[in-house]
């Protein structure tokens, strides 16, 4: 945003990569496989009392969402506090992925 004259930030489709076992939360391969799980367990052991079990494929997907959320409400309030600083209405959105059910 310092650099360029940015009207808005807009992320087309967001959402957490179904690594592993095609996101599985249960059968014999799970996102517990998955090429992420040093990162779950440096996060669970970093953080004594979290609710996240190292085991736990449902654990884990839920993890990924709420490190997901995480990134988007930071964006959203550094952009908010360059706006209130800089005088800017740079604006931030996001389009939903769509889920289609048959």
């Amino acid at each position: 945003m310092n650099k360029y004259d940015v009207e808005a930030i807009h992320f087309d489709d967001y959402f957490y990569a179904n690594m592993s076992a095609g996101g599985s939360t249960s059968g014999e391969i799970t996102i517990v496989d998955g090429p992420d799980q040093k990162t779950y367990n440096d996060y669970i052991d970093s953080h004594p009392g979290c609710p996240y079990q190292n085991d736990s494929a449902t654990d884990k997907a839920n993890w990924r969402r709420n490190q997901t959320d995480l990134l988007i409400k930071l964006l959203k309030e550094r952009i908010n506090e360059y706006n209130t600083k800089n005088k800017k209405f740079i604006q931030f959105g996001i389009s939903p992925t769509g889920i289609t059910y048959f």
